[in-house]
């Protein structure tokens, strides 16, 4: 069996500022300064409470770390009210890394779903995208996030992916790991729109890419 990640993509109209997203996630953008806040459900919507934390092991750096320095900060740039199904859980904030592109972090929202954040800090812009645990066991979560026409110069790509892909063996054109659960780039020259990444599973993880017209 295969798993694929489906893109979805959220636009804000009066900043241009895009955010590309998994089917299934909840996704959530904000530019702080009181200029535009984005909301937006993917395809599949979530009604009710999801059973928290049921596939714990699919991300075993949320229950095996405490939260990062700089969560002070983080929370500074996002709204986190608006992350995820029913608002961002502040209690463990992970921080993956950081690089020229952006920062990195994991996280859940109070229902359990499973979050990646990812801040354009000196533009305040920011991105999240989160999925239930037990989809993200299978399926991981990415966001594709783009300054738009007021900052054409910030795009980047963040796949957040269960424990089970070895990404210390991906070899993805565009891509590069960051730690053990991420990677980031961007693959908008890539021809391919999926890429099979090395699994401690029965089957690779199937990687559907989430290039950003």
């Amino acid at each position: 069996m295969s798993y694929f990640i489906t893109p979805q993509t959220a636009t804000s109209s009066s900043e241009g500022i895009k955010m590309r997203s998994t089917t299934g996630s909840v996704v959530r953008k904000r530019i702080l300064g009181g200029v535009a806040v984005v909301g937006v459900a993917a395809s599949v919507a979530f009604f009710g409470t999801l059973s928290a934390h049921a596939d714990d092991a699919a991300l075993k750096i949320l229950d095996n770390s405490a939260s990062s320095p700089g969560a002070t900060e983080l929370l500074s740039m996002i709204d986190e009210v608006n992350v995820g199904q029913s608002g961002l859980d502040t209690s463990k904030l992970v921080k993956l890394g950081e690089n020229a592109s952006g920062a990195y972090w994991t996280a859940r929202d109070n229902s359990g779903n499973v979050c990646i954040i990812v801040t354009f800090a000196e533009a305040g812009i920011s991105g999240s995208s989160c999925a239930p645990a037990e989809n993200f066991a299978t399926e991981g979560t990415h966001l594709a996030l783009s300054g738009g026409d007021k900052r054409p110069d910030l795009y980047v790509e963040a796949y957040l992916v269960p424990d089970v892909v070895e990404l210390s063996t991906a070899r993805i054109s565009g891509l590069m790991p960051m730690g053990e659960n991420l990677l980031v780039g961007d693959t908008r020259a890539a021809e391919e729109v999926t890429v099979d990444v090395p699994s401690t599973g029965t089957d690779d993880f199937t990687l559907r890419l989430a290039q950003m017209e």
